[in-house]
């Protein structure tokens, strides 16, 4: 393996995010919205920490890691409606919190997963060597689908973030319990909003297409965590 300190936000993300993880669990394992928000994070770590990869210099090791962090990054959004549907009491995302949307959102997100497993080259576009890291590589179409659509759901989170708020009677505890959220997943949804709506446009400049996805992504997922 070869040091690179482009790693070090999505080894922090994927520590941090499992810790969480594993603190939400041992807190009350028994509440749905624990074990939904814990998966959640499970997946937010696969998919930050895979840029564990730049340092690894063997390319079928490589391209194995990235397989699992995109297959994450694929059943993730599925994970954070069902989340949305446990955590907010809003119309926008009350449809996802019923036990037959979080049974269809499970399959859909075991299947997004395993479809990216099974055809990564789909998905994953040609290897190269940036000066920075042994290997990267861009997104195919599909591949950047995976993170429009994270995009999308979180610009849902987000707009349902801020009706909570905004209904929240002032000075009561639901409101300040709402703005800790707009906080905290906010900062995380307005982020994939904007970064994974624009890929096409930021993804191609030179170097700051790749320090955008690859070092700044995982340092804001970092802080969100931190956040919540």
């Amino acid at each position: 393996m070869t040091w690179t300190f482009w790693s070090v936000p999505g080894i922090l993300q994927l520590l941090i995010a499992w810790s969480a993880a594993v603190a939400l669990l041992r807190i009350a394992p028994y509440r749905s919205l624990n074990r939904r928000l814990a998966a959640m994070l499970v997946l937010e770590g696969m998919w930050g920490g895979q840029v564990v990869n730049f340092m690894i210099e063997d390319r079928s090791l490589y391209l194995l890691v990235s397989q699992i962090g995109i297959a994450a990054a694929a059943a993730l959004p599925f994970q954070y409606l069902s989340f949305l549907g446990s955590a907010l009491e809003t119309r926008l995302v009350a449809l996802f919190g019923s036990r037959r949307a979080v049974i269809l959102l499970g399959i859909l997100s075991a299947a997004a997963a395993l479809l990216v497993l099974l055809s990564p080259s789909t998905f994953i576009g040609e290897l190269y060597s940036p000066t920075w890291a042994t290997w990267n590589f861009s997104f195919r179409p599909w591949g950047a689908r995976i993170g429009q659509l994270n995009g999308i759901v979180s610009m849902l989170g987000l707009v349902a973030s801020l009706v909570v708020f905004l209904n929240a009677e002032r000075g009561s505890a639901a409101r300040s319990q709402a703005m800790w959220f707009v906080i905290a997943f906010g900062l995380r949804d307005a982020w994939n909003t904007i970064a994974w709506g624009l890929y096409p446009t930021l993804r191609p400049i030179p170097f700051w297409g790749e320090f955008i996805y690859h070092f700044g992504a995982p340092a804001v997922n970092t802080v969100y965590v931190c956040l919540m």
